[in-house]
């Protein structure tokens, strides 16, 4: 009797022993479950800040090369405008040395008309020699006026050609003349230099006229806004003279209202891109 009581107790210690394994290894399993599905979560959620890094490297390097870009057409385009600043200034500036040597002749030729008496009709040869070259330095710049920018062109060309007239019918003498067309040649080279701001009616292609405030760079370039902010206009040059070009898009008419605002002191000074070109265009319809 006391060995079946011996044999039954050892029987449910053995029981009791399996089922505290069995309960062991049942924790030990959801434990590692747990610990993959954290690293699991882990692990996504680094993948997921390594993709966005990575996006915005692409970023970055995509602005950098749209930077660099910027960089390269402004360097040609100031590169471009530079070059024909410089002619020119050599162009005028030959005209004024023209003017000077001019002026220097007639200078002497007072002179020794106050130290001689010079018989009236070598005078009046050679005020015919200073006036034929005083024409000639006005067709030049005549020339020059008429191939460049529409602007206050009329008002030039009535200033030379009241000049001309009155040097060919002996109105006016020759120094006055030469004041007259040095100061004239003085404008000119200002003006060429000057970016200056206009408020004037522009007729538009339509016909509409529009108050605009318009942008005159030197001697090579004009845009313009209307008031409202509505209307634009870029002069460009063509084989047959200048035309507006007025139908610009998004980023064309931004860059013409920043310059001006600009050139207004309504933005801090910085670089604006305007679409502009020296070359000669095809005919716009």
């Amino acid at each position: 009797m006391k060995i079946k009581n011996i044999v039954k107790n050892c029987s449910v210690g053995l029981a009791l022993c399996m089922v505290g394994l069995f309960s062991q290894n049942t924790l030990s399993q959801n434990t590692q479950t747990q610990n993959f599905e954290s690293q699991k979560q882990t692990q996504a959620k680094i993948n997921a800040l390594k993709a966005e890094i990575k996006k915005m490297y692409m970023q970055q390097n995509q602005t950098d090369s749209l930077r660099l870009l910027e960089e390269k057409a402004y360097q040609k385009w100031l590169k471009s405008f530079e070059e024909d600043v410089k002619k020119r200034q050599e162009e005028l500036a030959g005209q004024s040395e023209k003017i000077s040597n001019l002026e220097k002749q007639i200078q002497a030729e007072l002179v020794k008309q106050n130290n001689y008496e010079n018989s009236k009709k070598e005078i009046e040869s050679k005020r015919n020699l200073y006036n034929k070259t005083l024409l000639e330095s006005i067709a030049s710049l005549t020339s020059l006026i008429e191939k460049g920018l529409p602007w206050k062109k009329e008002e030039k060309l009535d200033r030379l050609n009241s000049l001309r007239r009155e040097l060919e019918s002996q109105q006016t003498t020759p120094e006055e003349g030469l004041g007259r067309l040095s100061s004239l040649y003085k404008e000119e080279i200002k003006q060429g230099d000057e970016i200056t701001i206009n408020n004037v009616p522009q007729i538009r292609k339509d016909g509409s006229i529009v108050n605009a405030q318009l942008l005159k760079i030197g001697n090579q370039w004009m845009v313009y806004m209307d008031d409202e902010g509505k209307s634009f206009g870029i002069l460009r040059k063509t084989k047959t003279g200048y035309v507006w070009i007025e139908d610009l898009n998004f980023e064309e008419r931004k860059a013409v209202k920043d310059a001006l605002a600009v050139k207004l002191a309504k933005k801090p000074p910085q670089l604006v891109t305007l679409p502009l070109s020296l070359a000669i265009e095809p005919e716009v319809n």
